[in-house]
């Protein structure tokens, strides 16, 4: 059930090809490991640049990470821990609860929550709600510290300017 939400496999010839990028690895860890950080990471570039794979790399090393791709528009990150962590849909839960299997995995330390915005979300208001969202988990409740991933610059323009609760990277 965990497996399903945490860092993905990284292939090992993924990993042979990695070209280290030491600035933006440093602005990440310091990212995740600023315990009081609530602010969302906004990491953004052209599509297939590798935004993903640097971020699971990270991620992986440090194994605190809880990874949400979404595919489709009708795609929400509450729905897919939901599901993932087999919570039933009549089930009642608090968002809290998502969260619970996470701090027993990691202890005190709060999860990198990484949500990945596919390139077949092409909806300025999916990628919208979905930043709003993940912005809440993070900000508002205090439950993890977030990664937002749009699949390309562009969808980064759909975001809100939120100076107080992300950084762009």
């Amino acid at each position: 059930m965990m497996d399903k939400l945490l860092v993905p496999y990284l292939h090992p010839s993924d990993v042979a090809a990695y070209v280290s990028r030491p600035a933006i690895e440093r602005r990440i860890i310091d990212h995740v490991s600023e315990s009081r950080q609530r602010k969302t990471l906004v990491v953004v570039g052209s599509r297939g640049v590798g935004k993903s794979f640097l971020v699971s790399k990270l991620l992986k090393e440090r194994r605190n990470g809880v990874y949400v791709k979404l595919r489709a528009q009708n795609m929400d990150i509450l729905e897919v821990l939901r599901v993932k962590l087999e919570i039933k849909p009549s089930e009642v839960f608090a968002v809290e609860d998502l969260f619970l299997p996470f701090a027993e995995l990691y202890g005190t330390e709060k999860p990198v929550l990484v949500v990945e915005i596919e390139g077949t979300v092409k909806h300025e208001a999916t990628v919208g709600s979905q930043s709003q969202i993940l912005k809440a988990l993070c900000d508002d409740l205090s439950l993890a510290r977030g990664i937002l991933i749009p699949s390309n610059a562009n969808a980064a323009a759909w975001l809100k300017q939120d100076a107080r609760r992300q950084n762009f990277l």
